[in-house]
Formats: C-alpha cells, sequence, structure tokens
C-alpha cells in the first residue's frame, strides 16, 4: 500500500512538471480591477517586466494581474516605495503563472502573490526582495479589519485597505504550486528559491511539488501549506515574517518533494520549517533540514500531515542540526501514518556546545521503519570540552514496525551525554530481521553518557535477528532498557545465517558501565535460540537484568544450528575485568524447555551476579537441546578462565520440577568461588530421570573444578523426590572444597531408582563436603545418600528423620574415603530417628558404610526406636550392611542406640522366608464377627516377635483390623471357640500375618488366608 501510495504521488509530480511549463504564457499584464488611478502598470521590455502604479493604502501596496509570468531570464520588478511594508498582488485571470526569471522588489517590503489558478516556479526562478515571500493560490487575502483582496471576486468593495493582513481564504478548487527552482549564488551555491536572512518563504495552495526545486530561508522560516476545501489560513506577524496556522483547516492536499528537492533554513542564527498537508512524500535524494551554526535559536521543524509521511529511498532526510551555542529547536512530526524507507533518515543532531533538539514522533496508527539505512535517530556527536547533549526521542504511534535493518537510535559520539529514546506504542512493537534495532549507545571515542531506552506497548516482538540494544562501547556508562509490555513480549530467533540472536541487551565494551535492562510483562516467551543479556565485555560493570512477568515467563529451544541457547543472561565475559549483574525473575510459572537456559556468571576477573527466581505457582525445567549437549536450566558460574566469585543462585517457588537431564547448577571452573543454589518450595521438588541418551542427569548441583570452593546445596521444601537416575550434588573435581548439600524435606524425601543425593570429591585430596538431612521420611528404593572422595577425607552424612527410614533394592547412605584405592578417612554418618524405625530388606544389600581403604573408617551413629533387616558387620556383604570399616587402615566404629533392645543381641534380623499364613493359622480361626466366627487367643506377655514364626511375649499393642461383613459361607455345626482365662480382660485377637507404617508408628495387622479348599471344615484351632 505504501509502494503504490509513493508511486501514485509521483506520477502526478511527473505530469504536472510536463504539461505545466509549456502550456502557461509567459508575460505580465495588468487589469482594470483597481480604481482607476490606482491600477497596476505594467513596462513590457521582454524579458523584463517593471510594475509601477498599484494602490498604496498606508504601507500596503496592492497590485492586480491579469496575467503574471516571467519569461527565462527576464525579470518582474516591483517598483515600490521603500516605504511600503507589503507589496499584495493578485492574479485575476485564468492562467496560472509561470516564472521562469527573477522577482525583484525595493527595500525590506513583504511581497505576496495569490493565483488561484497556480503558480510555477521553474528551473532559473529566483527572488531578490528585501522582505518575506507568501506565493499562495488562495482566493484571497483576509486583513485584520475584514476585508478580503480577492482574485476570485475583484470587484467586490471595499478592496483597500490600511490594516495588516491575518489570512489567506482558499477554495476547494485552488490550484497547485510547483517549484524547479535550483539556481545558485555568486558563490556557485544552489539556493533556488531564496529570501533574504531571517525571513519568511510560504508556499500555501492545493498540491505543493518540489520537483528539483530548492528552498533556502537561512535564519528565517519556510512555510509549506497544502490545503483542500473552503478553508482559512491564519497569517500570525512573528519576528522572521509569518507564522501560518491551520487550525481552522478541515482537510489537505499532498506535498512532494522529488529530484533532490531541498527545504532549508541553515543559517549562523536561527531557524524553523512548517510543513502541512494531507500526505508528505520524499523521494530522490530530498531534503528538509533546520541547521545552527552560531549562537541563535529556531523553533525547529514541524511536520503535520493529516494521512501519512513517507521517506522512499536513499538520501531523503528530514533534519534538524545544531552545530552553534544556542539551543536548538526539535524536530517533530505528528501524521496517522509515517514511512521511513529504503535508506532515508530523520535526524536531529547536534555538534555544537548546547543541547540538541529533541525528535518527536506522533503517528496515530503505524511508524515503518524499514531497509537498510533507514534510520530515525538523535545524536550528539561534539569532541570539544563543555559539549552538549543530544536530544531525547520520542515516539507515540499505534504500531511500531522496523524491519529488514532499519534502525531507531539516541546516541552520543563525543563528550556529551545521548538522549533518551522513549517508545510509546498503543498496539505493538515490532522489531524483524538482523540489524533491524532500538539503540541507545555510546560510541567507542565518546565520553558522555548514552541515554535510557524504555518501551511501552501491549505486545513487543522481536524476531529473526533483531535486536533492541542499550549499550557503551567507550567510558560513558551505558543507559538502563526498560519494556513495559502489558501483554507479551516474545524474542523468537536468530538472523538467516544463524549469527545474530533475537532479543533485548544491555552492555558494556568499554570502561563505562552498563545499564539496567528491566522487562515488565504479563507474558514472556524466549524462543529459538533468542536472548535476553545485561553484561559486559571491558572494565566496566555490567547492569542488572530483571524481569517481572504477571502470568508466565517461557524460555524454550536454542537456535537452529544448536549453538545458541534461548534464555536469560546476566554475564562478565572473558575480557571482563568488570563484574556481572544480578539476574531477577518474578513470575507465578517458569518454564525452560528444550536446551534453554537462564545463566549468570563470569568467564573474566570480575564477579558474577546473583540469579533469583521467585515464581509463585510453578517452576518447569525439561530435557536439552536437540543435540543433547546443553541443558535447559538455570545456572551461575564462574567459567575455567574465570578468577571472579560466581554469585548465588535462589529459587522461591511452590512446586519446582526439573525432568529429562535438565539442570540447576552453581558452580566455579576455576580459581573464582562457586555460588551457593538454594531452593525453597512450599509444595513439592521433583528431579526426575536423565537425558535421552541416559548421559547427563537431571538436578540441582555445585561443582569446582579447579582451585576455588564449590558452594553449598539448600533445599527446603515439604516434598522431595529424586528419581529415575536424577541428582542432587555438591562436588569438588579439583583442589577446591566441595559444597555441603543441605536438605529440609518436612513430609518426605524419596530418591529412587538410580538417583543420588551427594557430597564427593575427585579431586586430589580435595575433601568431600556435608550432607544434612532433616525430613519426615526418608525413602531410599535404589536410591544412594553420599559423602565420597577418591583420595581425600569423605564428608559427613547427617540424618535427622521424624518416623522412618526406609531402603530397599540397594540403597546406600554411605560416607566411603578412598574409592579409588587410595588414601582419605571415612566420613561420619549420624541418624537420628528417636521416635521411628530404620528398615530394610536383608537379601536386598542396602548398606549404611562409612568405610576407608588406607585411612581410618568413620564413625557410625543410629539412633532409633528399631532396626529392621540391617545388621552390623566388619565388612561389606551381599547382605543389607552397616560398616564402618578400612581395608588397610584402623576400622572406625558403629554405635547404634534403640532403647528397646539388648545392645548385646545387636540388632533384630528379619527372617527372610515368605511365611503362607494357611500353613499355620487354622481356617477356623478367621477373622468373622464375634457372634459368629471362632476366637483365637494369645497367652503370655512380650513385645514384638523377631520372626513371625516366634509366639508373642508380653503386651502387644495392636489394632483390630478384621473384616466384620465377611460374606464367605460357614458350616454352623462345625464352630469351634476357645475362650480367654476369666482373669484377663482383654478383646479377643487374632495372629498378625504383617505390619504397617503409620505416621512412625508399627501397626500389626491380620489378613484372612488365602486357601484352596473347598470346605471350611476344621477339626482343631489351637492357641499358641
Amino acid at each position: 500500500m505504501w509502494l503504490k501510495l509513493a508511486s501514485s504521488l509521483t506520477g502526478f509530480g511527473a505530469i504536472a512538471c510536463a504539461c505545466t511549463p509549456l502550456a502557461l504564457a509567459q508575460q505580465i499584464t495588468g487589469d482594470t480591477r483597481l480604481p482607476l488611478g490606482q491600477r497596476t502598470q505594467v513596462i513590457n521590455n521582454n524579458p523584463n517586466f517593471q510594475i509601477d502604479g498599484g494602490a498604496t493604502q498606508g504601507t500596503n501596496l496592492f497590485h492586480s494581474f491579469n496575467e503574471f509570468s516571467v519569461p527565462t531570464g527576464g525579470e518582474a520588478f516591483f517598483n515600490n516605495a521603500t516605504t511600503v511594508q507589503n507589496i499584495i498582488s493578485r492574479v485575476t485571470g485564468s492562467i496560472p503563472s509561470d516564472i521562469q526569471g527573477t522577482i525583484r522588489a525595493n527595500g525590506t517590503a513583504n511581497l505576496f502573490l495569490i493565483n488561484p489558478q497556480g503558480i510555477v516556479f521553474g528551473p532559473n526562478a529566483r527572488l531578490s526582495i528585501g522582505g518575506s515571500f507568501i506565493a499562495s493560490t488562495a482566493n484571497s487575502v483576509i486583513f485584520q479589519d475584514g476585508v478580503q483582496f480577492s482574485a476570485t471576486n475583484p470587484d467586490a468593495a471595499p478592496l483597500l485597505t490600511v490594516s495588516v493582513p491575518i489570512g489567506l481564504q482558499l477554495n476547494p478548487n485552488s490550484g497547485s504550486i510547483e517549484n524547479q527552482s535550483r539556481t545558485s549564488n555568486s558563490l556557485g551555491q544552489l539556493i533556488g528559491l531564496q529570501v533574504q536572512p531571517e525571513k519568511t518563504l510560504a508556499l500555501v495552495g492545493g498540491d505543493v511539488t518540489l520537483a528539483g526545486g530548492i528552498l533556502s530561508a537561512p535564519n528565517g522560516r519556510i512555510e509549506l501549506g497544502s490545503v483542500a476545501g473552503n478553508s482559512m489560513v491564519r497569517l500570525t506577524s512573528i519576528p522572521t515574517g509569518y507564522a501560518l496556522g491551520y487550525n481552522s483547516v478541515e482537510s489537505f492536499q499532498d506535498i512532494n518533494l522529488e529530484q533532490q528537492a531541498t527545504v532549508t533554513t541553515i543559517g549562523n542564527l536561527s531557524g524553523s520549517i512548517q510543513v502541512q498537508g494531507a500526505n508528505l512524500t520524499l523521494l530522490d535524494n530530498s531534503l528538509i533540514q533546520v541547521g545552527i551554526f552560531g549562537n541563535g535559536s529556531g523553533e525547529g521543524l514541524t511536520v503535520n500531515a493529516s494521512e501519512s509521511v513517507q521517506l522512499i529511498g536513499a538520501g531523503n532526510r528530514l533534519f534538524t542540526l545544531n552545530e552553534g551555542t544556542a539551543t536548538s529547536g526539535n524536530l517533530t512530526i505528528t501524521t496517522p501514518r509515517l514511512l521511513i524507507q529504503d535508506g532515508s533518515e530523520v535526524v536531529s543532531s547536534t555538534t555544537g556546545f548546547r543541547k540538541g533538539g529533541d525528535l518527536n514522533i506522533n503517528t496515530s496508527q503505524l511508524l515503518q521503519v524499514t531497509g537498510s539505512g533507514s534510520r530515525l535517530f538523535t545524536q550528539t556527536e561534539s569532541r570539544e570540552v563543555g559539549a552538549s547533549n543530544g536530544g531525547n526521542l520520542t515516539i507515540n504511534t499505534g504500531e511500531l514496525l522496523i524491519q529488514n535493518r532499519g534502525q531507531i537510535s539516541v546516541g552520543t559520539l563525543g563528550f556529551g551525554d545521548g538522549g533518551d529514546l522513549n517508545v510509546i506504542a498503543s498496539q505493538s512493537v515490532e522489531l524483524v530481521g538482523r540489524d533491524s534495532r532500538l539503540l541507545a549507545q555510546t560510541e567507542s571515542q565518546a565520553t558522555g553518557d548514552a541515554g535510557n531506552l524504555t518501551i511501552t506497548t501491549p505486545v513487543l516482538r522481536v524476531l529473526d535477528g533483531a535486536q533492541v540494544i542499550v549499550s557503551t562501547l567507550g567510558a560513558g556508562n551505558a543507559g538502563n532498557l526498560t519494556v513495559n509490555a502489558t501483554e507479551s513480549t516474545q524474542l523468537i530467533s536468530r538472523s538467516q545465517d544463524g549469527v545474530v540472536a533475537s532479543g533485548l541487551f544491555a552492555q558494556t565494551q568499554g570502561s563505562g558501565d552498563g545499564g539496567d535492562l528491566t522487562i515488565t510483562t504479563s507474558v514472556l516467551r524466549v524462543l529459538d535460540g533468542a536472548q535476553v543479556s545485561a553484561g559486559t565485555l571491558g572494565a566496566g560493570n555490567a547492569g542488572n537484568l530483571t524481569v517481572n512477568a504477571a502470568e508466565s515467563t517461557q524460555l524454550i529451544g536454542r537456535s537452529q544450528n544448536g549453538r545458541f541457547a534461548s534464555g536469560l543472561f546476566a554475564q562478565a565475559e572473558s575480557q571482563a575485568t568488570g563484574n556481572a549483574g544480578n539476574l531477577t525473575i518474578t513470575t507465578p510459572i517458569l518454564q525452560i524447555f528444550d536446551g534453554a537456559q537462564v545463566s549468570v556468571g563470569t568467564l573474566g576477573a570480575g564477579n558474577g551476579g546473583n540469579l533469583t527466581v521467585d515464581a509463585t505457582t510453578s517452576v518447569t525445567l525439561i530435557g536439552r537441546s536437540v543435540n543433547g549437549e546443553f541443558a535447559s536450566g538455570l545456572f551461575n558460574q564462574a567459567e575455567s578462565q574465570a578468577t571472579g566469585n560466581a554469585g548465588d543462585l535462589t529459587i522461591t517457588t511452590a512446586t519446582f520440577q526439573v525432568f529429562d537431564g535438565a539442570q540447576v547448577s552453581a558452580g566455579t571452573l576455576g580459581s573464582g568461588n562457586g555460588g551457593s543454589l538454594t531452593v525453597n518450595a512450599t509444595k513439592l521438588v521433583e528431579l526426575i530421570g536423565r537425558s535421552s541418551d541416559n548421559r547427563f542427569p537431571s538436578g540441582f548441583f555445585t561443582q569446582t573444578q579447579s582451585t576455588g570452593d564449590a558452594g553449598e546445596v539448600r533445599v527446603t521444601t515439604p516434598i522431595l523426590r529424586v528419581l529415575d537416575g536424577a541428582e542432587v550434588s555438591a562436588a569438588t573435581l579439583g583442589t577446591g572444597e566441595g559444597g555441603n548439600v543441605i536438605i529440609k524435606a518436612a513430609d518426605l524425601l524419596r530418591v529412587q531408582n538410580g538417583s543420588q543425593i551427594s557430597v564427593s570429591s575427585v579431586g586430589a585430596t580435595a575433601p568431600a563436603g556435608n550432607l544434612d538431612i532433616t525430613s519426615g521420611l526418608v525413602q531410599l528404593d535404589g536410591g544412594r545418600l553420599v559423602a565420597q572422595t577418591l583420595s581425600g577425607n569423605g564428608g559427613n552424612i547427617t540424618l535427622n528423620i521424624a518416623d522412618l527410614l526406609l531402603l530397599r533394592r540397594g540403597s546406600t547412605i554411605s560416607t566411603t574415603a578412598g574409592t579409588n584405592a587410595s588414601g582419605g578417612d571415612g566420613g561420619n554418618i549420624s541418624i537420628k530417628i528417636p521416635n521411628g524405625f530404620i528398615v530394610a530388606i536383608p537379601s536386598e544389600n542396602s548398606d549404611i558404610t562409612a568405610n576407608a581403604f588406607t585411612g581410618s573408617g568413620g564413625r557410625i551413629d543410629i539412633t532409633a526406636q528399631n532396626l529392621f533387616g540391617l545388621q552390623s558387620r566388619p565388612f561389606d556383604t551381599p547382605e543389607s550392611d552397616i560398616t564402618a570399616s578400612s581395608e588397610f587402615g584402623i576400622n572406625g566404629v558403629v554405635n547404634i542406640n534403640t532403647p528397646d533392645v539388648d545392645p548385646s543381641r545387636g540388632v533384630i534380623a528379619l527372617s527372610t522366608n515368605v511365611i503362607d499364613p494357611s500353613q499355620i493359622v487354622d481356617q477356623g480361626c478367621t477373622a468373622f464377627d464375634s457372634s459368629q466366627g471362632s476366637q483365637f487367643t494369645v497367652t503370655g506377655r512380650g513385645g514384638l516377635p523377631a520372626s513371625p514364626n516366634e509366639p508373642f511375649s508380653g503386651e502387644v499393642v495392636w489394632s483390630d483390623t478384621r473384616i466384620l461383613n465377611t460374606t464367605a459361607q460357614r458350616h454352623q455345626s462345625r464352630t469351634f471357640t476357645a475362650k480367654l482365662p476369666k482373669a484377663v480382660d482383654v478383646p479377643s485377637k487374632i495372629p498378625a500375618t504383617g505390619w504397617i507404617f503409620n505416621k512412625g508408628e508399627v501397626t500389626l495387622i491380620a489378613h484372612a488366608p488365602t486357601t484352596n479348599n473347598t470346605s471350611w471344615f476344621t477339626s482343631t484351632c489351637h492357641a499358641r
């Protein structure tokens, strides 16, 4: 639509240029409409015309022409008295004016030329007048006393007035105005139609076209107005001539600049330009500019277009420049639609000592910047001491679209500070394609600070390598980047070649500090290699990265080539000596899938920042990249080259789930120390599975691979499940100390199917950290709790459990040292379950060990109500063991405190044989109701038997679990009853065939024995 409209306008201009000059007469003739004796007198010295006479009223001189055209090389000379201030000329005939020569007047008089039929200024047209020049296709000039000097109703009376002109009255059929003038001054400079300095040059009519023409008013004012309908344009007297007002105009026509057309007020003092129309179009290296080289100050450049402004093609510019010592005016564009395309620019620049003008864009529908070299920007370039600051760039629009390498920016290349860039879009902001950018930047030689960049919109989309950036490449500090997107922020993919990420970036590459990056939105989505990053590559410190997403944050996937992760990053890079900033995420739901990452770290001498996640509902991390090399996850790490310390990683949420090789890691690979990892989940933490190739576990990790120390892992939650090969680990792979793991799972800790929680050391002599667990119930089912080392001392394990420790299927609790057959003492194990039990199956080889190879064995202290299925032994066996031995050193100590068991007996060993209740319980003793069933009496006193084959001894605590409404058929004549002795008043009892654990208490239960007999007849029911 834009291109079609532009083509139509260009075609219109070409038609006008082709037909009008040849069709117009080139002569000047007066008419007879003025009073006798006051009529215009024309002396024809072809090609020159001298204009005498006219009606003088005060300081106004009125002329009336039937035709007014000047041939090429000719001149129209208004021979006025020097006391005249305004020469007001009208053309009452039917022929447009064709000015191919010079218009000259005496003194400093302002010259008004109105011809409703149209006006053309040819290539050789020029002005030689002392005052302002107003050319218009208006019907009449309106004066302050209400008098109209009309070209369409010339006989109306009164005709003349001494008052000042205050307006131009146009009708619906006002003719067009075209300027082709490209004349030069004595210095060979192109000036076109030019008025004297500090004067006004105005073209006001229907369509206005500059076909290669130049309008020049040094330090003055230029007015371009294209009006439709029956409208009055107001004239207001100002020091530089006239300012035109369009408040009463309801509709407008088009203004076109093409073929290197230029409109300029550049001078040593000041200047201003106003353009008012329906559609303003600039083509073919055309230019509208306001500039200051001295100490004056101007009003700047104002463009008002009721339909659109279009700059299409390289070299087209709307431009304000300040190279002086005064503040320059602003550049303001107000239109529904602004298109800057294919190398066009809208610029406010300063190289002087005072602030540059602001650039204000008001587009109610659309601002589109598209194509390589297309730019909308403000900048300051001065490298002089005391240099001025750049102007601010403010955009108010419905939609903002930047694509195909288009850019909008504010910046500084010198000592002055860059201006701020503020985007307000009522519908959306979208950037598409590589090098399409919103940018606030200080360049490499700059010492000034960059401005801030703020985006406010419902929807922000950054796609296919487009970027939003605040940065510094010099000594100045970068500004802050703030995004307020009420509905969503979507960052998707990379450039077509995969090199450049779509995203939001705050960075420093010099000595200046980076700015903060803040995103406030409902939904944040970062996909397919797109990134949000706050980092430093230099001596400056990086800014902080903060995300506030009211509904959810989703980070998914990597780039198409798999090299670059989608995610959020706060990094100090390898060359950097500055510190990384902090990264904070606040959202109800955080989802990180398929190799996406959130990462804070340092690769250089600077310290890493802290990573903090506050997700009120859930955090979910799933999987790895397609090639399996990169985990989805949360990372805070000091890399291998780093000497700085890593920051801490803290996650607070309700439910935290990590699946299929995803990871949460805080570590150091260099000489700096790793940070701590802290998880607080009010409902649940689940770590499940490994990567699809089984190489990488899901889990929580802190580690050191060099001389730095690893940080701690702290997990606080009601329920922690570590399943199917997942891990929680604090490890040292170098000479640094391993971190501790501290787990508080109030209700349940479950470690199952090859999963483990570990503190370990695989370094030469580095000690492992300690493992501290507090929980209501700990279930190990093929799981491991380990604090082991290859050659250093084993770490310590402390378990504080309220109810039960259950070990199944080869589970292990171990602080073994010297696992590679070398030195190191075994660590200590403390298990405290003062009100509960430890249960294992003897044949499943579940062990509690504090062993060593050449060092001393550790110490194992156990406090529990009782132990089942485990036995203290001097060495490991295929059974379930408790050992603290050393292969070549001193054995450790096993201390078991079970208050109700004779310590000399050791622990109680459960029978490994499965008991068939049908073989030891008579069928007549089935637990029916008391009126119909048999009775079975247990005699004697005692505690729980060591085996189901042994009798009870003493008082037995049990719960009556009989099924009272059994529907099995009974034979009434063969019922047997065994009664309790009268001295014993106890309820009926049946044999216990099993037990269950109920919140730490052992409850004996009885099940009706299964039998294949077809009859319920029995002969006896012995009581044991």
